[in-house]
């Protein structure tokens, strides 16, 4: 995982990042009895839409995959809305399948991954002494990178890719208050807002019109543990 993380982004945006969270920090220690770090990790099961640039004969078909994501959390707010910002490392799986370019088959295997940061707003349904149902919804910011073996279809898709892609989040879950720390499953649901790829395709010496950006939407069963 390492590996990847060494390529995202470039210094402005990693720095945004860490400053987005040196915020929370800061708002957290204002209010210690309020704000509670956690680290989470679960699975995702995740679909990429095809792409096609009609008249000039390019067409991508993808298989869902399904992955892994893993990252930390920083809780603020113990009332009935809260929020919560999260920093997490995503892995997409394999989401390769075939290109047909002019008619040819192109096999591809092309592995996703991203660094995200969701901003979840928190509403509790019920609270009781030990348990705390609750709703999210959210937008979340990624940094999207593939990888491949082969060398060219890494760069073809790599530099296809937006520096940033917008998602939004909606789920639920449940707080099992266990004394002095938090176990937190959780079911979301996440749906592209902007285009994982941008309006242009370069494959080989060729470059594609693309007539529609491609979307990612993912299942993610994750659990938590806050202190």
């Amino acid at each position: 995982m390492g590996s990847h993380l060494t390529h995202y982004g470039s210094m402005t945006l990693k720095t945004k990042v860490c400053l987005l969270l040196v915020a929370v920090v800061a708002l957290g220690a204002s209010s210690p009895a309020a704000a509670q770090f956690g680290i989470a990790a679960g699975l995702n099961f995740d679909s990429i839409d095809d792409i096609d640039s009609g008249s000039q004969n390019l067409r991508g078909t993808f298989d869902q995959a399904s992955g892994y994501h893993a990252g930390i959390f920083y809780d603020l707010g113990a009332g009935a809305v809260g929020l919560r910002f999260g920093l997490f490392y995503r892995d997409l799986g394999d989401i390769g399948d075939k290109i047909l370019v002019d008619d040819v088959q192109v096999p591809v295997s092309v592995d996703l991954s991203m660094i995200e940061v969701p901003v979840d707003v928190r509403f509790t349904v019920h609270s009781a002494e030990r348990t705390a149902p609750y709703i999210l919804l959210g937008p979340v910011i990624s940094l999207p990178r593939t990888h491949s073996d082969d060398a060219a279809v890494n760069k073809t898709f790599d530099e296809a890719l937006k520096t940033l892609m917008i998602a939004g989040t909606v789920g639920g879950g449940v707080v099992l208050n266990l004394g002095t720390i938090a176990v937190m499953p959780e079911l979301r649901f996440a749906f592209g807002l902007s285009g994982l790829t941008g309006k242009k395709f370069q494959f080989g010496d060729t470059t594609f019109s693309i007539d529609e950006t491609q979307k990612v939407r993912s299942v993610q069963l994750r659990v938590g543990l806050r202190f």
